[in-house]
């Protein structure tokens, strides 16, 4: 390998996994309110999901005390089915499957509660796609902040030098080489293609190619 990377870490939403478009709709069919309440009912839904993020509260806990306060009939049930609603790209994977036959470490470091942490991890089959899972609701700590790549760093004992860090956010990314690591802006759903970018993307850093 050229260049000298011998790790990568992956983000998911937005770069090996998608929700549909029609998500947040179905969210707010299911909260009972009209679709021009679509802001708000979202804003509730991610505040409620903030804490859990960390670890520092359960979002089942969260969601019912947001149901609640959005007069809302719906069951906490039916708004977790909805947010384990991600398809993952098969074709991604096999990108990670392919550098991880070529020693590449790789490792998922996501911001994630742990409901969807462990459908992503058990039922996506992250667990085994993966050298590695890092979700903030166990680190404690969420991306962009510094905290949550040295927690990884801490943990692995990786070079950040050597180390791909690829994610969907700009500030992510920015924070990521605050930390010493290399890092790529990547989007799945903007590309035509996603895994032939992605594919061109670890390419230029000596990862893919001759």
């Amino acid at each position: 390998m050229s260049g000298g990377l011998r790790a990568v870490l992956f983000d998911a939403d937005g770069v090996i996994q998608l929700a549909p478009d029609y998500l947040h709709l179905r969210l707010v069919e299911a909260l009972g309110r009209a679709p021009e309440e679509r802001e708000a009912c979202m804003d509730a839904i991610f505040a409620a999901e903030a804490p859990a993020l960390v670890g520092a509260a359960s979002f089942e806990s969260c969601l019912e005390s947001a149901l609640r306060a959005l007069n809302s009939p719906c069951e906490v049930a039916t708004i977790l089915e909805l947010w384990r609603d991600i398809a993952c790209d098969e074709r991604v994977l096999a990108l990670v499957a392919g550098l991880r036959a070529r020693g590449v470490y790789c490792a998922l470091a996501s911001n994630q509660e742990r409901n969807r942490a462990r459908h992503m991890s058990g039922d996506l089959g992250y667990a085994r796609a993966f050298d590695a899972e890092f979700y903030s609701c166990e680190l404690g700590c969420t991306k962009p902040s510094a905290a949550f790549f040295e927690a990884i760093i801490e943990r692995t004992g990786l070079d950040p030098a050597r180390t791909l860090f690829i994610d969907d956010r700009l500030d992510n990314v920015e924070a990521a080489r605050a930390c010493g690591l290399v890092a790529e802006q990547f989007v799945l759903w903007r590309e035509p293609d996603g895994a032939a970018s992605l594919e061109r993307l670890l390419a230029a850093h000596g990862l893919f190619g001759a």
